[in-house]
């Protein structure tokens, strides 16, 4: 089920599917729901960390890690999340550009 849902985000930029993996996410993140699973939520958050780590942030600019080896593959990833981001109404007045990227910090 998430997958196909992954794959109707990806693929189609279906904003449903997107809605639904939010929910989702949150349903499994939330301590008050009746099939809450801390181990579960533990191996999300290492998934998730596994793709992208934020090292610093703030209203100005913000360094993440993409734990890419080929700055090519960085440079495409970024683009990709960056116009991902301009697709959402909550994030599309944001104005995000890729300034550098860093084979280490």
């Amino acid at each position: 089920m998430v997958q196909i849902w992954l794959q109707d985000v990806h693929s189609y930029t279906n904003i449903f599917a997107d809605m639904q993996l939010n929910h989702f996410y949150y349903w499994l993140q939330s301590t008050k729901n009746l099939l809450y699973e801390p181990a579960l939520k533990r191996t999300i958050q290492v998934s998730m960390r596994k793709l992208l780590t934020t090292i610093y942030g703030n209203l100005n600019k913000i360094i993440l890690s993409t734990k890419r080896w080929s700055l090519i593959d960085t440079r495409l990833y970024i683009k990709v999340i960056l116009e991902h981001l301009q697709l959402k109404d909550l994030t599309s007045t944001i104005c995000s550009e890729l300034i550098s990227i860093y084979h280490c910090l």
